[in-house]
């Protein structure tokens, strides 16, 4: 699909499934050069949306691939799925582009299955705009991948995979907020990293990320000014040498507050340098048999240790008490009401208002109090008092009478 006249003029053009009916898109390519089902190349205006995708090749399985300038394309709501099991090469990606140029290229609302990459995709720095916004990607290698892009915005996508959820490399600026992303296995849940320091601003925000991951669920080279607030960060591999947070070299402004990190036989932050941090606060570190924060090599095993080192005197070594199954905060979690307000953050990843924040991604809900159980009046001294027993949750009660 290449130029459509009237498009730079203004004029939309969408490619769509006919209504009511469902529209299949197959091909069995036969090597790189016809690897892909759709080739987009040249457009503007032009959007692709409600239409199914199937790779059959497990070699070259590559569905969307874009070509060379592309302005204003929106790809939304379509579905893709593929023959390869358990694929892990980029060519079987659904979204693939190498060495091209993109401006505002909008990836919504997808629905990925199978394929090895998700999103692939290769630009240069006057590749901007982009943004990847609500999409559910399950059994990927590696859910979403972005190199070399001046400006990306990746929020609200639920992703599931075996190797890394989100890699980003020599991103200029990025905001990363809201997104639910878990591996099974590999090395990173969310990478991001630059051959050069980076210059624009970073933001980490409302994010849940957790991993099996003998290395790290978050990682920082080379990134600069990045703000990382709220997020749930849980590595759950059994190595010692394994990191919830691994903040490497070259990091300057570094602000990392209402975190909660969390590691089970590894590190559950690791600092390069005191003087990479612009602000630190309000933060809840577990190591369940490791070690709670290290500041470059040396392990910082205890809060009195922590706080003379960092003069951080609000974050916590302490269980954050999450739900087995969901991690959200449980009843009585130390974290509830023990954030820092920030104006950045005034919402929780699942778009509940803070208004006394919780740490972590998740602000604490009470769906349901129960009645008070027991009331009666008992006799004390002068009187009588009127009495119950406790609701779990509750921290306030309103005793009307006549």
């Amino acid at each position: 699909l290449s130029y459509i006249p009237g498009t730079l003029g203004g004029y939309q053009f969408k490619m769509t499934a006919a209504e009511g009916a469902n529209a299949t898109l197959h091909h069995n390519a036969t090597g790189t050069s016809d690897n892909y089902i759709l080739m987009l190349k040249n457009l503007y205006n032009t959007t692709i949306e409600g239409l199914h995708f199937h790779t059959q090749n497990p070699a070259f399985g590559s569905a969307i691939a874009l070509g060379s300038y592309n302005d204003q394309v929106l790809i939304r709501g379509n579905s893709f799925n593929t023959n390869a099991i358990n694929p892990t090469s980029n060519n079987v990606s659904a979204i693939y582009g190498y060495s091209v140029q993109n401006r505002s290229l909008r990836v919504e609302d997808n629905t990925i299955h199978g394929l090895a990459y998700g999103v692939y995709l290769y630009g240069n720095s006057n590749s901007t705009g982009y943004e990847i916004k609500g999409n559910s990607i399950t059994n990927a290698h590696t859910g979403i991948h972005l190199n070399q892009l001046s400006t990306v915005d990746v929020f609200s996508n639920e992703i599931s995979a075996r190797d890394r959820g989100l890699h980003l490399q020599s991103i200029n600026t990025a905001r990363i907020r809201g997104n639910q992303m878990v591996t099974s296995g590999g090395n990173y849940v969310l990478y991001h990293n630059a051959s050069a320091p980076t210059t624009g601003t970073q933001e980490i925000y409302n994010n849940y990320l957790r991993g099996v991951s003998n290395q790290d669920i978050l990682f920082l080279s080379r990134v600069q000014n990045a703000k990382i607030y709220h997020n749930t960060i849980i590595n759950e591999s059994s190595f010692a040498a394994s990191r919830g947070l691994n903040q490497m070299g070259q990091n300057p402004g570094l602000d990392f507050r209402n975190n909660i990190v969390m590691a089970n036989g590894g590190i559950a932050a690791r600092f390069y340098s005191t003087a990479d941090i612009t602000a630190l606060a309000a933060n809840i570190y577990r190591s369940a048999s490791g070690v709670p924060v290290m500041l470059d090599t040396t392990p910082i095993n205890d809060l009195a240790s922590y706080q003379s080192t960092f003069g951080d005197m609000s974050s916590m070594y302490t269980d954050p008490l999450l739900e087995d199954a969901s991690f959200v905060l449980q009843i009585g979690s130390p974290a509830i009401n023990a954030g820092v307000t920030l104006a950045e953050v005034p919402f929780d990843i699942n778009g509940t208002l803070r208004e006394l924040p919780d740490i972590g991604c998740y602000e604490f809900i009470i769906l349901h109090l129960d009645s008070p159980q027991n009331v009666r009046f008992i006799t004390v001294e002068g009187g009588l008092q009127l009495t119950w027993d406790p609701v779990p949750g509750a921290d306030l009660y309103t005793i009307y009478f006549a």
